[in-house]
């Protein structure tokens, strides 16, 4: 495990060896700093095996974002009423936050990716298009 405020990570077991700087040991280039990769770990195969974890403070620090939050993730007991949290958490006024299941967030993160890239292909034809006029 990473030892808070030392620049150092640990990083998903999908991710080893495959980019460079992504082994065991190495010294990671990410942000303003260098990271020592000092662990990897594994999550049943899930995508957070894809993700490099560190220090939050560090990384607040490093991407300059001050004590901002982009996501948090809450791993819930069995049995728990996951969609009492979603409601109790949309009806908080002192918090601004929109909770989602996991499923629900990578579902509407593959929608967006859809129309980046139908946006994509659509600037794409009409390039190609137009260089056929062009001859």
């Amino acid at each position: 495990m990473f030892a808070p405020g030392l620049n150092e990570v640990i990083i998903g077991k999908l991710i080893l060896n495959r980019y460079p700087g992504c082994s065991l040991g190495a010294d990671l280039k990410v942000g303003r700093r260098v990271w020592k990769v000092v662990g990897v770990f594994e999550s049943g195969g899930s995508s957070f095996e894809s993700e490099v974890w560190g220090d939050l403070h560090s990384l607040q620090e490093d991407s300059r974002r001050g004590s901002s939050y982009n996501s948090i993730r809450l791993k819930l007991v069995p049995g728990a009423d996951v969609h009492s949290l979603i409601q109790r958490c949309a009806d908080d006024p002192r918090i601004n936050l929109q909770a989602k299941t996991e499923s629900e967030y990578y579902k509407e993160q593959s929608g967006i990716a859809a129309n980046l890239r139908a946006l994509g292909l659509l600037v794409a034809g009409i390039m190609a298009f137009a260089a056929i006029l062009l001859q």
